[in-house]
């Protein structure tokens, strides 16, 4: 840590081995020791994203800690961030140069938008990402009870890969909460 104090694995490695204490305080009846512990997981996370708001790991074990402490709006937020990938925006004077797309600038993906060049975290340039991360988003809106929501991001998921099973079990498992509750209409999920 001494010799490279912004190296972005480092803190995202430190940041798992705070997840996987508060994990094991947890396990064993220390709810506070495991709080002290996710506290310091964010922190490391946090500093992560700062240095580099590229890498979707960083998002995802985020993302974990606040569903871990059911605060799933702020799971929600962090998803969405890793969709719309706003600390990677290049100036679009840059992203209109052909030559600067397809050599410094592409190491992100680009997608033309509208007549915009836009980069996205998940899209078509990656269909299982794109599935993992609105399922995990849709999981997020289910617990926190916005249940017409998490239908739509479930079956975004389902668009970019159609056979994901933990999005299609999991939009099964919304539509009968959502029966039961007379929250939503059930529309039969094509196999």
């Amino acid at each position: 840590r001494q010799l490279a104090p912004n190296y972005v694995q480092m803190h995202h490695q430190i940041g798992n081995l705070h997840l996987r204490r508060a994990q094991w305080a947890s396990d064993n009846g220390h709810p506070e020791e495991s709080d002290k512990y996710l506290d310091m997981a964010l922190t490391r996370f946090k500093l992560y994203h700062q240095l580099d708001p590229v890498v979707p790991a960083n998002y995802y074990r985020t993302a974990q800690i606040y569903m871990i402490r059911k605060q799933y709006d702020k799971a929600v937020e962090t998803y969405q961030a890793l969709m719309d990938a706003p600390g990677c925006v290049v100036d679009p004077a840059l992203l209109n140069k052909p030559g600067l797309r397809k050599t410094i600038l592409s190491y992100q993906g680009y997608t033309e938008e509208n007549g915009v060049w836009a980069h996205h975290h998940v899209g078509p340039i990656n269909p299982r990402e794109s599935a993992e991360a609105y399922t995990s988003m849709a999981n997020a809106l289910f617990m926190g009870e916005r249940l017409s929501e998490a239908e739509v991001a479930y079956r975004k998921a389902l668009s970019y890969d159609q056979n994901f099973e933990m999005a299609k079990k999991n939009l099964e498992v919304t539509y009968r909460k959502a029966q039961g509750e007379n929250r939503l209409k059930q529309v039969k999920i094509d196999d």
